[in-house]
């Protein structure tokens, strides 16, 4: 009797052990590749309440794709309005649980096209000198990429140009201590190594921070602090001495250093 009873606690402790596996998800995969994101949604995000598999990157991984092509159009873009935030709620949750990197490396592709799309939103914003929507757009860009040296910039613009100069102090000090601290220029070197996503994804990265800088760089010469451009621009020789876009900004605002 008492070896019976042995046989079912481990076989009972085996089905636990078995169960609070994380499931391989395919599921999730078939559901995608059949454009079926309605019950993608539904399904990621039961997996996201579920105490044995809330804390896996790949459901959050699905429900950011999903948004996000829910964002490009269509009939159920009506009835989920905010797809494009919270894809990039969702990619943003997915880098918190990739504990490893894993999924944001094989995924890479997605991640770059979630920051696209808040690139081109702060890109036509500054553009249009809507600085208060572009206020609510740049923490889209934080979700992404937490120390990214342009966003920070840019973000100290729209405190500026929004009449918050105390805002702009402060923002500025931050984009600073990112720059001089936090940032890491091996990140964005082109290499000849680099497969096709990774230098797509720097690529975007240098536009992104040079967009900052050079919006930055316009602001200060305005307000007559002509040498904080040339500082700044001089500081990121090293990293973009053969970037067009850079050497068009040291010519503008960057001579005489």
């Amino acid at each position: 009797m008492k070896k019976i009873t042995l046989l079912f606690y481990f076989i009972g402790a085996l089905s636990i052990s078995l169960n609070a596996q994380s499931p391989d998800y395919g599921d999730l995969t078939v559901y995608f590749a059949d454009g079926n994101f309605e019950k993608l949604l539904r399904v990621a995000e039961k997996y996201t309440t579920n105490d044995n598999t809330r804390k896996d990157a790949i459901p959050y991984l699905y429900l950011s794709k999903a948004n996000l092509e829910i964002s490009k159009g269509g009939y159920l873009l009506e009835k989920y309005p905010r797809a494009f935030k919270d894809a990039i709620k969702y990619a943003s949750k997915c880098i918190k649980y990739d504990t490893d990197g894993a999924v944001f490396e094989s995924e890479l592709e997605h991640f770059r096209k979630c920051k696209e799309g808040v690139f081109e939103q702060m890109r036509n914003l500054t553009e249009a000198d809507d600085f208060g929507r572009l206020t609510g757009v740049i923490p889209l860009m934080e979700k992404l990429e937490k120390y990214e040296v342009g966003t920070a910039f840019l973000k100290a613009v729209a405190k500026y140009r929004r009449g918050d100069k105390s805002g702009f102090r402060t923002e500025e000090s931050i984009a600073n201590l990112i720059l001089n601290e936090k940032f890491d220029p091996n990140s964005i070197k082109m290499s000849d190594y680099d497969n096709v996503e990774v230098a797509k994804k720097k690529k975007l990265d240098r536009q992104v921070i040079l967009f900052g800088i050079e919006q930055y760089c316009m602001l200060v010469v305005e307000k007559g602090e002509k040498q904080k451009a040339k500082n700044l621009l001089k500081q990121m020789e090293p990293w973009f001495k053969d970037d067009k876009k850079y050497e068009e900004l040291v010519s503008t605002y960057g001579r005489g250093y």
